[in-house]
């Protein structure tokens, strides 16, 4: 706690706190989609050392799908080439545990190809997604991620994992698109971690 009290906040117990400092996630943008073909965000700022992403009731327009992550540069131009890995692993459809991993594909897929993100109402997909390495054009960036939604086969189908794009760039943007079709609905909202 700071000597200073405006540098503190009060509390409803009438206990003063430190108001804090770096490490906290802020709010950065919200985007809902309404049959978006993608979610693009491409204001990541310098001000940020971390990024996450959470996705709240995320539903497909064709059933089947996979949730699927690209990089933009800074130009930013979306990279397609097949230069990302990722790994995957969680209960898939038929209540088994699964895997899936690629070296190399064109995108991060967030989920086993056993895994079928459906689009139906009652099992919309939540996930939430952390990047790092996005501003260090020396090394590779990365993305780890939770997924879960609950299959039309009657079970939740958690996953966690993660990938990476094999190319040492500073990133101008992060893209969420699905497999296939449009995603019909969903909240998506970007935050951003300072260290001081």
């Amino acid at each position: 706690m700071s000597g200073t009290v405006g540098d503190n906040t009060a509390r409803a117990s009438g206990v003063i706190a430190s108001a804090g400092g770096g490490g906290a996630w802020t709010l950065i943008s919200t985007q809902t989609a309404s049959s978006d073909t993608e979610i693009d965000f491409t204001t990541l700022s310098a001000d940020y050392l971390d990024f996450k992403v959470i996705g709240s009731g995320c539903r497909p327009s064709n059933a089947d799908q996979t949730m699927q992550v690209r990089f933009f540069d800074t130009t930013p131009t979306i990279i397609t080439s097949s230069e990302y890995v990722f790994g995957m692993n969680g209960r898939n459809s038929g209540g088994s545990n699964n895997t899936n991993n690629a070296d190399p594909d064109s995108s991060m897929i967030t989920a086993s190809p056993t895994w079928k993100w459906e689009n139906h109402t009652k099992g919309s997909l939540w996930f939430e997604a952390n990047f790092s390495a996005i501003h260090n054009a020396a090394q590779f960036p990365l993305m780890n991620i939770s997924t879960i939604f609950y299959g039309e086969d009657a079970y939740a189908e958690p996953s966690t994992g993660g990938g990476a794009l094999e190319q040492p760039i500073a990133v101008g943007g992060i893209r969420f698109f699905p497999g296939g079709g449009t995603i019909v609905e969903g909240e998506f909202t970007l935050y951003g971690r300072k260290i001081t």
